[in-house]
């Protein structure tokens, strides 16, 4: 089974587990994929193949963050080949031509990939349209979803009274717990073992 069938496999396996209320995985179902389009032929040939790969069997540390990969998952960059920790890469979804070695053809694939964040911002992120989200709960859906700003226009401006408002000097907040009303009796002093 090739890679692009695996992939066509796995993700109609997960289009299958949630229409059927199956849970899928946390990383899988959080995780941010970047749909990149119109890229070109040689850098889809560098993401198709895996000779620039580092073995990462050998491989202790993450390459970006220098975090070692004691329990850390770890997975190699697609365009540099590095190994790097699932902090320090991104999921790509890479839409482009590529030219068949065997036939010559050209055509229009979908590959799907890890890459490190500095390889992602160097190569891939002039050609990001667009970031899906694979999250199905709503939860989730919450907190990726940024917070609308509030703004304030600029013409509109404070009314005089509020400005020069003189107001009375407050006294500072103390840190000290409130005096209870009942005290304790202060404790007799503590005899040493060696008096008698």
């Amino acid at each position: 089974m090739g890679y692009f069938e695996r992939i066509k496999k796995l993700a109609w396996l997960i289009g299958v587990g949630q229409s059927r209320g199956v849970a899928v995985g946390v990383a899988m179902v959080v995780r941010l994929t970047h749909l990149i389009q119109e890229a070109d032929s040689v850098l889809m040939d560098r993401l198709s193949h895996r000779l620039h790969w580092k073995d990462p069997s050998v491989t202790f540390e993450c390459h970006h963050c220098k975090t070692f990969f004691h329990w850390n998952p770890k997975s190699n960059c697609a365009m540099c080949g590095n190994v790097v920790c699932v902090d320090c890469s991104e999921a790509a979804k890479v839409e482009g031509t590529m030219v068949s070695l065997r036939t010559g053809d050209v055509r229009y694939v979908t590959v799907v990939v890890d890459v490190c964040v500095p390889c992602y911002y160097t190569s891939l992120m002039t050609l990001s349209t667009a970031s899906v989200a694979n999250a199905c709960d709503d939860d989730i859906k919450a907190k990726l979803r940024p917070e609308r700003p509030t703004f304030r226009h600029l013409g509109q401006s404070l009314p005089l009274h509020s400005i020069h408002e003189h107001r009375p000097p407050q006294t500072p907040v103390s840190r000290k717990p409130p005096p209870t009303s009942q005290s304790m009796p202060p404790r007799p002093p503590k005899r040493s073992f060696w008096k008698r």
